[in-house]
């Protein structure tokens, strides 16, 4: 009985010692192509005075914890580092003023569907606070640029 108690409270331990190292990220990222289907006029057949927009959407949303987040003084940014196929860099930065919540970034096709020269390669996200990082999140092709 007094073996099987020990490794009833090892277990136990584990579990405990595993639920807490556990963390839940703070940013998530969704890719969307964005083309004529999306718009309303599409679906139901009418002639639409604008161009359709053609390009891909990165839906991010974010979920920061109440003891990282101050309502006070929020200085939570959120920095986009975007690279083309083209391999020309975008980096862009927005800050967040709530603990939850979602920012859409567009990268539209500068010309036929076929122009993937400009269209979205991999990116990378960084959640920062006063130039400490949060979280990151990166797309499977990401790597750092190597400069010569």
């Amino acid at each position: 009985i007094i073996i099987m108690q020990r490794n009833s409270l090892l277990y136990i331990f584990l579990l405990v010692a595993l639920l807490q190292s556990c963390s839940h990220p703070m940013v998530g990222v969704e890719r969307q192509f964005v083309d004529k289907r999306l718009a309303a006029s599409f679906h139901i057949k009418a002639n639409d005075a604008q161009q359709p927009l053609v390009g891909e959407n990165l839906l991010v949303y974010w979920y920061i914890p109440r003891k990282v987040f101050n309502r006070d003084a929020p200085v939570i940014e959120l920095e986009l580092t975007a690279r083309l196929y083209n391999q020309q860099e975008i980096i862009k930065k927005i800050s967040i003023n709530r603990a939850a919540g979602s920012y859409t970034f567009f990268f539209p096709y500068q010309g036929p569907y076929d122009d993937l020269d400009r269209s979205l390669m991999t990116y990378k996200i960084v959640l920062k606070k006063q130039g400490i990082v949060l979280d990151t999140i990166k797309h499977q092709l990401w790597c750092e640029k190597i400069t010569m």
